[in-house]
């Protein structure tokens, strides 16, 4: 066998194995800017050292199975506690967190760890990624943990939000049933981010009369659930993903958006 052959074998055998991915797991800031184009929260991203980017869809595959992914949530909080301990991270952040980690007996025990050594006043956030909550009973765990959690001061965000339409190639996703099910319980999120590809396409077809009926829909819908979280006295933060220019800006402010989140972004308010 050829030493090609050898690396090649080696590096399947890593990314299906979930211990040797925790080993080389390290995280990655993505700044959240406001209007003012202050950094609103750090988002914490998982990335992989040496993995090839090409391959990394398989690594999450394996992380994100119910045997792997509280060991993973464990992992990124153990880096967490680690950045702020080192004087590393002072603002607020979001760290991404699955249904099935919620449901874990160590979740609430595991979460209040960021709270604990974190400095007085820093906001830390769950990013509730789009995953299928489960039976009824697990749905109404979920909504009685995410409520203690806000209840002590941590935020809720819901993922991926993005609406159907004919146009455009329809992908599987769970946001809005997870949001009713919580908003059933009067749990309102504290952010609400815009799927990144969806912005993309709604931003290259603003001026195209076939997208006037679903934009105006995007425009209602935030207009709507940015009302009820004010409504309740909380800070209302609405984030659109990948937007990398001015003028996707202020297509995404048009939509209610408040906040804005892709890498090259960093560059363009820094400049």
């Amino acid at each position: 066998m050829d030493a090609i052959s050898l690396g090649y074998e080696s590096h399947c055998s890593t990314v299906s194995n979930p211990d040797r991915l925790l080993n080389k797991l390290h995280l990655h800031a993505q700044w959240v800017y406001d209007q003012n184009w202050n950094v609103k929260y750090w988002e914490y991203l998982t990335r992989f050292n040496d993995i090839a980017g090409k391959v990394v869809a398989d690594c999450f595959e394996v992380l994100e199975r119910d045997e792997n992914s509280f060991k993973w949530y464990s992992t990124v909080i153990t880096k967490v506690v680690e950045k702020i301990l080192d004087d590393k991270q002072h603002n607020p952040l979001s760290i991404n967190t699955l249904p099935n980690d919620i449901l874990d007996n160590q979740f609430i025990d595991k979460s209040l760890e960021l709270l604990q050594i974190a400095p007085e006043n820093q906001s830390i956030i769950l990013e509730i990624v789009e995953k299928p909550f489960g039976s009824d009973e697990a749905i109404q765990l979920i909504w009685n943990k995410l409520l203690f959690l806000q209840n002590k001061w941590i935020r809720i965000a819901i993922d991926d939000i993005h609406f159907t339409h004919h146009s455009i190639p329809d992908e599987p996703s769970q946001w809005k049933e997870n949001l009713e099910s919580l908003l059933e319980q009067w749990l309102l999120p504290d952010v609400v981010k815009i799927d990144g590809k969806k912005m993309n396409i709604l931003f290259e077809n603003k001026d195209n009369p076939d997208f006037k009926e679903l934009i105006q829909t995007y425009k209602s819908w935030l207009d709507n659930i940015s009302q009820q979280i004010i409504a309740s006295w909380k800070e209302c933060i609405i984030v659109a993903e990948w937007v990398n220019t001015p003028e996707e800006i202020t297509f995404a402010t048009s939509l209610w958006c408040n906040a804005f989140q892709w890498f090259e972004l960093k560059e363009l308010f820094n400049k």
